[in-house]
């Protein structure tokens, strides 16, 4: 897939998965459910576009997914190393605990929906 048909395919599925994790949630956890719902929607969606299995497939669609949103990373076999991200300024503008909601409600949810359809879930590594 193309970084835009990445991009195009990671924010229909996003929305998607955000509008249903609000609806099913009430409460002071329904903005976490529902960005963790949209970003493992988006993992989800963009692995089975992709296809293949196994850990280092798992990794290779991560990057490619991060890539396409503008995080520049390096797979090293089942590995992705986050070298540089845009969101980090705002890290650093808004302070640690913001790093933690990245992390937590974004990009692990999304891992997690990667590995359901590879049958394994890719390992992060950030140098924040």
């Amino acid at each position: 897939m193309t970084d835009l048909e990445i991009l195009r395919t990671s924010f229909v599925a996003f929305i998607d998965g955000l509008w249903w994790g609000l609806r099913e949630n009430t409460g002071p956890l329904s903005m976490y459910e529902g960005y963790s719902s949209g970003f493992k929607q988006m993992g989800t969606e963009i692995a089975e576009k992709s296809g293949g299995k196994g850990a280092e497939a798992a990794a290779k669609i991560a990057g490619q997914i991060f890539s396409a949103i503008g995080i520049e990373v390096i797979v090293q076999v089942k590995t992705v190393l986050v070298k540089k991200c845009p969101i980090w300024e705002r890290i650093l503008e808004r302070g640690l605990e913001f790093a933690f909601h990245i992390e937590e409600i974004c990009w692990m949810p999304m891992l997690e929906g990667i590995g359901e359809k590879t049958g394994a879930k890719p390992e992060m590594i950030t140098a924040l």
